[in-house]
C-alpha cells in the first residue's frame, strides 16, 4: 500500500524514479554525518536578528525539501521580523517566482524548478544570485 502511495505521489509530482547512489564514501560519510535532518532554522534566527540579509529559494517541484515544508519551517522561525514576514503577502515577479519579503529576510518559490534550481531555471537562480549581492552595501 505504501508503495503504491508514492507511486502515486511521484507521478502527481512529475518524479521520476532513478538510481541514486554515492559513489565518494567520504563524501557520503560527511552527508549521512553532518547533512541528514539537521534543523538550521535557529541559525538562520540568529543571522537575520543580527540583521545580515538573508534569502532562501525552495523550488515549487522539489521533491526533497518542498517548497511548502521550507515555508512552514520559516514561518516559526524565531526571528525579530517573523510577525511582519507572517502578515506579508506574497509578490509575484513575473512567471518565474514568486517571493514574500520581511526587513532583511526574503523567501522565493521558484516555479519550474526542482531541487537544484540553478540547473533547472540557471537564469532566474542568477538573477536571484545577483539580487542578493545587491542587498550588501
Amino acid at each position: 500500500r505504501r508503495q503504491r502511495q508514492m507511486c502515486i505521489r511521484d507521478r502527481y509530482m512529475g518524479v521520476y524514479k532513478t538510481k541514486y547512489e554515492i559513489k565518494n564514501r567520504t563524501a557520503g560519510s560527511l552527508l549521512r554525518r553532518y547533512d541528514w535532518l539537521v534543523k538550521y532554522s535557529y541559525d538562520i534566527a540568529f543571522i537575520l536578528d543580527s540583521k545580515y540579509p538573508v534569502t532562501l529559494m525552495n523550488g515549487d517541484l522539489d521533491y526533497t525539501c518542498q517548497y511548502f515544508g521550507g515555508l512552514a519551517a520559516v514561518e516559526e522561525m524565531p526571528w525579530y521580523g517573523k510577525d511582519k514576514f507572517l502578515e506579508a503577502g506574497w509578490e509575484k515577479q513575473g512567471n518565474e517566482t514568486e517571493r514574500r519579503k520581511a526587513d532583511n529576510f526574503i523567501f522565493y518559490k521558484v516555479f519550474g524548478a526542482g531541487h537544484l534550481i540553478p540547473r533547472d531555471q540557471p537564469k532566474v537562480a542568477s538573477k536571484l544570485l545577483d539580487e542578493f549581492i545587491s542587498l550588501y552595501p
